[in-house]
């Protein structure tokens, strides 16, 4: 059942909120991830995160990758959770 509705929205051409996050999470971490974490970091300097308590674990990893300082760029804009 599942393979079926993957097909059936594959061909319809829409996406759940699930599907976007992770899709997002998944390019994140491919090989152009990089790439997109600085134009993302570029585009985006801050978020604000409501329901915090309902945020789930793909939703935490993409905010904790794309908002958190990288280590090793100490001269970056502060990103962090507050």
């Amino acid at each position: 059942m599942r393979d079926q509705v993957a097909r059936r929205k594959q061909q319809l051409g829409i996406m759940s909120f699930s599907d976007l996050l992770h899709h997002v999470d998944r390019a994140l971490a491919g090989p152009q991830g990089h790439s997109l974490l600085t134009r993302l970091r570029e585009r985006y300097r801050v978020a604000m995160v409501d329901e915090f308590q309902d945020t789930d674990s793909v939703q935490h990893r993409i905010f904790d990758r794309v908002f958190q300082r990288p280590e090793e760029d100490a001269d970056s804009p502060i990103r962090s959770f507050v």
